[in-house]
This record gives C-alpha cells, structure tokens and sequence, in this order.
C-alpha cells in the first residue's frame, strides 16, 4: 500500500456516494485517479511521515459542488497551484500514515457531501418566535436602562 507510484489508481471504501458508479468494482468504491504521495526522510528519526496530495479543480472524481466546498471549508491546506494537501505522522508505520491521510480524503468528502437540512415548520415557527421574545426582551432591556438613565439626570432649571 506505500508505493504507489504518480497516476497509478488507488482506491478506498466509502459508502454512500451516488455520483460513482461503475461497473467493475465493488459499490462503494471510490478512486482516487490523481493522487501523488510522498514520504519525507529525517536524518535522526524514522521516515513514516506520508503526504498525498492531488489537484482540487481538475479532481473530476468528486462532484463539483462537493469540490467547491471542500475548497471554503478546507482552504488552509490548498496551495498556489490548487492542490490539496494532507499529511499524516500518527503512526510509526508509513503504510497506516498513507491510510490515514486516504481516510482523511474520505472523511472530507462525506462531510461536504452532507446536505443541509430543511428546518420543519414546528422548527421554524419555533425560531421565529424565539427571535421574537429576544428582541422584545431586548427593547424591554433598552427601556429600562434609558429610565435609570433619565432618573439619573440633574435638573438645571
């Protein structure tokens, strides 16, 4: 599992993916066509650290508005040229630092995947009559100060 070479295809389990689908493997597949991986050496310590990075903008794998958010979400780890990068130094095997980082992948899509729910209409008319005693109670607030203020006041008459 470490020595994947530049283009080679790797592949990971995931479920729940509908924009994927191919015949020859297995459901939930997921591939990952464009994945380069490095491994960094230390001169005084062992040499596990893993690093897989790929081109967010040209990923097709992923769907295109999984990709747009993986970008706002993730920004931090996206560099001048568009890659996404993910490194992993959990472990002392290089192998379980490559899983981690594919998890991580894995793990990125799922959450960007994830669609917003519509609030039901007990839920929303909840909100909004809780919104409605914040801001009664907030004018209410604002009336009390402004009498302790007046009632501060001197007279000069």
């Amino acid at each position: 599992m470490a020595n994947f070479d530049k283009g080679q295809h790797m592949h990971g389990w995931v479920s729940g993916f509908p924009w994927f689908q191919d015949s020859h493997w297995s459901p939930g597949c997921l591939i990952f066509p464009s994945l380069s991986d490095h491994y960094s050496f230390l001169s005084s310590a062992v040499n596990s650290k893993a690093e897989v990075r790929f081109h967010l903008a040209t990923a097709d794998w992923i769907a295109e508005p999984v990709r747009q958010k993986i970008a706002l979400k993730h920004k931090n780890k996206i560099n001048r040229e568009g890659e996404l990068i993910l490194t992993s130094e959990s472990s002392r095997y290089q192998f379980r630092n490559l899983a981690d980082c594919l998890q991580k992948i894995r793990d990125m899509i799922a959450e960007a995947s994830q669609m917003p729910k519509e609030p039901s209409k007990e839920d929303a008319q909840l909100q909004r009559i809780r919104i409605e005693n914040m801001n009664r109670e907030r004018l209410r607030q604002k009336r009390i100060n402004s009498a302790i203020k007046t009632s501060r006041r001197v007279d000069m008459d």
